[in-house]
């Protein structure tokens, strides 16, 4: 009897990977079923002689993945597989594209679906025999849009002349024998869903058995395809010799090696460093009580969290907000204010294109390098080497309500998740839009923060809190401060007095508008007037809508040669506006216009070294707590809040078959990225595209989440490989031998978003940076966050969301003009009644604003659907940055009107689609 054991007694078995976004999946469904241990190669792994390679498994599972089955650059080796001498022979099963290689190898031929099937389920009707046998009705997910043909008569003539002749193999293919057709698309027609080989061991199906939405029947199918791998095996095989293990048990320890390397979690090589030797960690521990956090409480003031800032002086400089006053549903039911604290406050910088590591005090910029060869190299794995060495416990009661106790607080970019995964592409001189600025500005940029303020929502309560030993005074004269309610108190009025004046003497220094010392309410009349006047300047580049329709056109191509599911396209827009006299914090104000004008649960304002962040994002991209639990919530389907549009027509809207594919493969793909870290029977999903509602909008949210402290019990068995090629995703972790993994792992491991990139993200990415002009999309499409040192962390996706760098811009014309608002009339404007212009002296150079948006590009979709997603979710943020205006009555309710008419056009087009 054949035989093959890990040192645990579990069976081997072998899957290959094609670079897939699933592949992780269909990792957890056969350990979990079948109680195997599994070893990954990618496809183009080097293998010298495959059948000795094969020899000590019990079979091999060869998996789905983009591309076309009759490229050898999208099968590496596959195509050896089938090739095998009779005596080397070894059960074999296909998914997907696995599936149509082993048709194209037995005679089959490659062709294109009219409708691609991504995240699509379907009935699959099969004869019940072989690994059908005594499997009830099935519903399955399909990710493909090429299908094989192996010239049977329900697929040439959509029809057969008996029954049985459905399951009869063909002339063409004669050692094909089907096994499940999907008879269920009059467009495409009949769908081959899986074969068996008639004498080899081989097997495929079409379809996805790990999909989420893939019904439970499909269990028995691979427990089924074991049961008969086995049998055969028995029959078949000779016990594997003793030298064939001792050569796999050299694989899976070089495997295990070169993980080990990359991997985040609690790394001995960073766990080893000599404390002295690194300057953040000494500077912070010298002044820090590490292992404990003072936390005082003060009731909730009645102040927004904006006028909180205000009050506290924090609206200026190098500002850290997480603002999450506006969230509902308990979902961010804290807001964080990050305190600078002057010339200590720290801040580290990492550029993904040069490797780089600066730290320095924030405002005065990075100029030290740290040396990461200590850490593997890795950004990710020095970052959880900082935070195990500051681990606080507190044993004070409010600790557990608070979520931030200090730490990191800053964001991720989307170029840094791409060379996570292996995707990045430095940008080059024969780019275009080229900006050399872009490959030395920080793709990943925190500063650590160690005073700060947490406003509960939910419990009306204030946490102040410090990591700074002996810094109790602090706390206490924070405590006093806010009890005083300042923003209300008339002293505290007369106290901002000198303060007023002076920024008052800045925006109009050629006199005052008024005769009588200006009130709080003329310094803000003012100070909008003098931000209005700003927008007014503004110039604004928006994306051609020909250009992008093309683009989205371009997309579907890719779609239906089968290189990627589905597309997250994007487009830049950049607004420049001359910085003429304007308030100091301008950008500030611009926050809250767009925290106004587009409320949503994770609002940030950012302002950290040269960098500014106003964010008014939907979407939570990955939380986790500070004992075992993190959760993922991808967004993909929204409907904007227009009068008559309610939640149950929202609801019919995003039911539609396109809007539930769309969050469909996102949910796959981040259980993919998930488990590849915490490992098999320690991911679920909580929740299956749900409508929620907003202040705004209706949006179809998922839930995904994970046990970070994986159980012997439940953890993989196996090791999971990453091609040793320039493909290979360096960064990314996996779980190897049960290692306790953190937050930060997932992270690393989950990066770039995939609700930003599409699936398989790898070849998705590429696709998307030739179609982007391999312009960086920069901070928009990354995360921002916090990493705390309780354990915990949160980050949100950065969409609807605005960026300035300090160092963009360019000298402004001589004179720039502006239309004055009556406010300003009285100072700026000619007698003559013309547009003033802004003295040369007081123009320096522009202002870049830069706001990214775009949506999911699907076969079922069409350009202009997507060119309209995209405006819309433009709009949504360029409301911010548009000049104030006073409608009438009649004309409020035309844009109402106008508003309700897109909404019911929009759901028109789905219905129709």
């Amino acid at each position: 009897m054949f035989r093959t054991q890990d040192s645990g007694g579990k069976p081997r078995i072998l899957f290959v990977d094609a670079y897939d976004s699933f592949s992780n999946n269909i990792v957890a469904l056969l350990e979990i079923s079948l109680e195997v241990h599994v070893t990954v190669v990618k496809i183009d792994h080097d293998i010298s002689d495959l059948a000795t390679f094969l020899s000590p498994y019990s079979a091999v599972v060869v998996g789905p993945g983009p591309g076309n089955p009759c490229k050898p650059e999208d099968i590496g080796f596959i195509d050896k597989i089938w090739s095998l001498k009779e005596t080397d022979l070894i059960p074999i099963l296909g998914i997907c594209l696995g599936f149509q290689c082993l048709a194209v190898a037995f005679g089959a031929t490659i062709e294109r679906l009219k409708t691609p099937k991504h995240g699509i389920t379907s009935v699959i009707l099969h004869n019940g025999t072989s690994i059908f046998s005594g499997v009830g009705g099935i519903q399955a997910v399909q990710y493909h849009s090429l299908h094989a043909n192996i010239g049977h008569a329900i697929q040439i003539q959509r029809a057969v002349s008996y029954p049985a002749q459905l399951w009869s193999s063909t002339r063409s293919c004669p050692a094909l024998e089907p096994l499940a057709w999907d008879l269920d698309d009059l467009q495409n027609g009949a769908v081959l869903m899986a074969v068996r080989h008639t004498k080899k061991p081989f097997w495929g199906i079409q379809y996805h058995p790990e999909s989420i939405c893939t019904d439970q029947e499909n269990i028995m199918v691979v427990e089924n395809w074991w049961k008969e791998s086995q049998r055969w095996n028995s029959e078949n095989r000779s016990e594997a010799n003793q030298e064939s293990f001792h050569r796999l048990d050299e694989y899976d320890v070089h495997l295990k090696t070169s993980i080990d390397n990359m991997a985040v979690g609690e790394s001995q090589a960073a766990i080893n460093l000599p404390l002295e030797q690194d300057p953040i960690l000494s500077a912070l521990k010298s002044r820090m009580n590490v292992g404990s956090v003072d936390i005082s409480t003060a009731n909730s003031i009645s102040l927004s969290v904006p006028e909180l800032c205000e009050t506290l002086r924090l609206d200026g400089f190098d500002t850290l907000l997480l603002d999450s006053e506006l969230a509902e549903g308990g979902i961010g039911r804290c807001s964080i204010i990050g305190l600078i604290i002057p010339n200590k406050t720290i801040q580290i910088e990492y550029s993904a294109g040069s490797q780089s590591v600066r730290y320095g005090i924030v405002g005065k910029g990075s100029s030290d390098s740290i040396n990461l060869e200590r850490h593997g190299n890795s950004i990710w794995q020095y970052l959880s080497f900082i935070m195990k060495e500051l681990k606080t416990k507190s044993e004070w009661g409010a600790s557990d309500f608070s979520p931030f106790w200090g730490g990191f607080i800053g964001y991720v970019s989307y170029e840094m998740g791409l060379s996570n995964i292996g995707a990045l592409r430095r940008n080059s001189t024969a780019d275009p839009g080229f900006n050399p600025k872009s490959n030395t500005r920080p793709d990943m940029n925190f500063a650590f923060i160690e005073r700060s303020l947490v406003i509960d929502h939910q419990r009306n309560k204030v946490y102040i809190q410090t990591l700074l030993e002996g810094d109790g005074n602090w706390c206490n004269k924070m405590e006093i401060k806010l009890a005083r309610k300042p923003f209300e108190d008339t002293r505290a009025r007369r106290n901002s007095r000198e303060r007023r004046e002076a920024e008052y003497q800045r925006l109009f220094p050629s006199g005052p508008l008024f005769s009588k010392e200006p009130s709080s309410n003329d310094m803000e009349a003012n100070t909008r007037d003098a931000v209005n006047i700003y927008l007014k300047a503004s110039k604004v580049d928006m994306p051609a809508e020909d250009e992008y329709r093309k683009k989205v056109k371009l997309c579907q191509e890719s779609i239906a040669a089968g290189d990627s599911y589905e597309l997250c396209l994007t487009a830049q827009t950049t607004l420049r506006i001359p910085k003429t006299t304007y308030p100091s914090n301008i950008s500030w104000h611009m926050y809250k216009i767009l925290r106004e004008k587009n409320p949503a649960p994770f609002g940030a304002y950012i302002r950290l070294g040269s960098v500014t962040i106003l964010s008014c994002s939907p979407e939570r991209f990955l939380s986790w707590d500070r004992e075992s639990a993190c959760q993922l919530r991808p967004i993909k389907g929204t409907v904007k809040k227009t009068p008559g549009m309610t939640k149950e027509l929202a609801e019919e809207i995003l039911s539609s078959q396109k809007e539930r594919a769309e969050n469909l493969m996102i949910v796959d793909l981040i259980r993919h990225d998930l488990h590849g870290v915490v490992g098999p029977g320690n991911v679920r999903v909580d929740q299956l595209m749900v409508v929620e509602e907003y202040k705004t909008v209706y949006q179809l949210v998922s839930v995904i989440g994970g046990n970070l402290h994986p159980t012997a019990e439940t953890s993989s068995s196996g090791t999971l490989q990453r091609s040793q090629t320039a493909n290979s995703e360096s960064d990314t972790p996996s779980l190897v031998d049960n290692k306790r993994v953190t937050g930060i792992d997932v992270l690393a491991a989950s990066l770039p978003p995939g609700s930003m990139t599409g699936a398989p993200k790898l070849r998705s990415c590429q696709i998307l940076d030739r179609l982007e002009d391999h312009v960086p999309r920069g901070i928009y499409s990354g995360v921002l966050g916090y990493l705390s040192v309780c354990g915990s962390g949160d980050f949100s996706v950065i969409i609807r969301s605005a960026v300035k760098y300090d160092d963009e811009g360019h000298p402004s014309s001589k004179d720039t003009t502006y239309s004055a608002s009556p406010a300003q009339a009285e100072d700026h404007q000619k007698p003559s009644g013309k547009r003033a212009k802004i003295r040369k002296e007081e123009v320096v150079n522009d202002d870049v604003w830069h706001i990214g948006a775009g949506g999911a590009v699907t076969g079922l979709s069409t350009d202009l659907g997507e060119w309209e997603e995209m405006r819309t979710k433009l709009d949504s943020t360029l409301r911010a940055f548009e000049p104030k205006r006073v409608l009438t009555t009649r004309q409020r309710r035309e844009e109402e009107e106008l508003e309700r008419s897109k909404a019911m056009a929009y759901w028109m087009s789905q219905q129709i689609s």
